[in-house]
């Protein structure tokens, strides 16, 4: 089966050399001999071959994909410990994507021997804090951390900076303030940074680093008074801003100091 996209039960089809194939598995599942997949995976991204070598995987009850038509979401337990643990025995795992479940310190030291992991991507992260300083001692080489709706704070920026190859940042609907910002300096490669949702304000704006490529400002207390600094980030691609916080004239200023960035108020994809 090569270059195909495809829905599997295991249970009932045998995985044989599956190249550049999506899985979408539920908790009832039976795992085929030898594989080293945790049960309740929901999805699985580029499986290749029959080594069962794991390049992404997906746990919880959200996921990105429709699901069998034959299988709820609602079936789906959200990840434990338990979970994480069997992830280190993945090879070459790239990708961790969670969503929800009460995931200690102890299940994130799990990851520790997961050398090629690049983006870990948390939705609905519990306490939050405690976990991304331990997360991103283990695993300083990220490249993609996503945090939408967690209950992370200020205290995490000090962990999260010194990341120091990340690229995309999504601290979305989190309890950030513009706190996180003030007396950080953030990786010079970061290209994506989406904060919607956020109570940051304009002093943050002062603190962001020039290598911006897209910045989504959308639902947070960003005004006009960040101008002066909006206009210096002059590799935007993509601006998004909570547009009743800027006057038509300031608008019109953004526009014309970067003409290469799209601007509005709708949100951006952080995958753009």
């Amino acid at each position: 089966m090569n270059n195909i996209t495809a829905i599997l039960v295991v249970s009932l089809l045998p995985l044989v050399c599956c190249v550049d194939t999506d899985l979408l598995l539920g908790d009832e599942t039976r795992i085929p001999e030898g594989g080293i997949y945790p049960s309740n995976v929901t999805e699985f991204e580029k499986f290749p071959g029959d080594a069962f070598t794991l390049q992404q995987i997906k746990l919880g009850t959200h996921v990105r994909y429709s699901t069998p038509p034959t299988r709820s979401t609602n079936q789906l337990r959200e990840p434990v410990d338990e979970d994480i643990e069997r992830l280190s025995q993945v090879i070459h795992l790239e990708s961790v994507y969670l969503y929800g479940g009460s995931i200690s310190t102890k299940g994130i030291r799990h990851l520790d021997n997961c050398d090629s992991l690049r983006s870990y991507r948390h939705f609905g992260m519990k306490t939050s804090d405690t976990l991304v300083a331990v997360l991103c001692a283990i695993q300083p080489q990220l490249v993609r951390l996503e945090l939408p709706d967690s209950d992370l704070t200020d205290h995490a920026a000090d962990a999260i900076s010194k990341l120091s190859t990340l690229e995309y940042l999504d601290l979305s609907g989190t309890n950030i303030t513009s706190a996180f910002f003030i007396g950080h300096t953030f990786p010079k490669e970061l290209s994506h940074l989406c904060l919607s949702g956020t109570q940051i304000d304009s002093k943050a704006i002062v603190h962001v680093p020039p290598s911006l490529t897209h910045l989504n400002l959308h639902g947070t207390n960003v005004g006009e008074e960040s101008l002066p600094h909006l206009v210096k980030l002059k590799k935007l691609k993509a601006l998004f801003l909570p547009s009743r916080n800027f006057s038509p004239a300031a608008l019109d200023r953004l526009a014309e100091e970067l003409p290469n960035a799209r601007i509005g108020e709708t949100s951006f994809s952080i995958y753009e």
